[in-house]
């Protein structure tokens, strides 16, 4: 387990170098580890829209990788008092929602932009439904995601999600 090791010592010092203290578990998971934080300043941590939480993930992963280049090792998910359990279902409750208007309406919405993770989480959450399809697209503002009805279901096109 030295990859378990590692994990536990990279996070272990990077949460220390943020002033937090924190306790850390890994659970190994297939093809995954989790990495599961609990921590008094978690909205810190998490920051808005779960920004320091992906790039912390990224400099966890990028640490973890150069010290195992070369051997194969699961990719890392880490989680901060269960947020992204929280903000996976708030997506597909979202997902559902707006879907379920475009099957009324016939039109697509463009919902804001999200990460790469979350962007997942819609396409998974569209994937359901057969009438409807998602795809991501780009704009200035970053990578956002269609929902529209599939093939030839379209009423209009251009609805943007507030």
């Amino acid at each position: 387990m030295e990859v378990i090791e590692k994990l536990l010592e990279v996070v272990g010092k990077i949460l220390t170098l943020m002033g937090e203290k924190a306790q850390i578990e890994c659970n190994p998971d297939g093809e995954t580890i989790s990495v599961d934080i609990r921590c008094e300043k978690a909205g810190q941590l998490i920051g808005r829209g779960g920004r320091v939480l992906e790039a912390l993930q990224h400099i966890v992963q990028k640490m973890v990788g150069r010290e195992f280049a070369g051997k194969e090792i699961e990719s890392i998910v880490i989680d901060i008092d269960g947020y992204r359990k929280r903000r996976e279902e708030e997506l597909s409750q979202m997902a559902s929602d707006i879907a379920e208007r475009v099957s009324r309406s016939g039109e697509s919405e463009l919902l804001q932009p999200m990460s790469a993770w979350e962007r997942k989480i819609v396409h998974m959450s569209v994937k359901r439904s057969q009438n409807l399809e998602s795809q991501s697209e780009d704009s200035d503002l970053g990578r956002r995601v269609r929902i529209k009805p599939r093939g030839n279901n379209r009423k209009g096109e251009v609805r943007e999600e507030k």
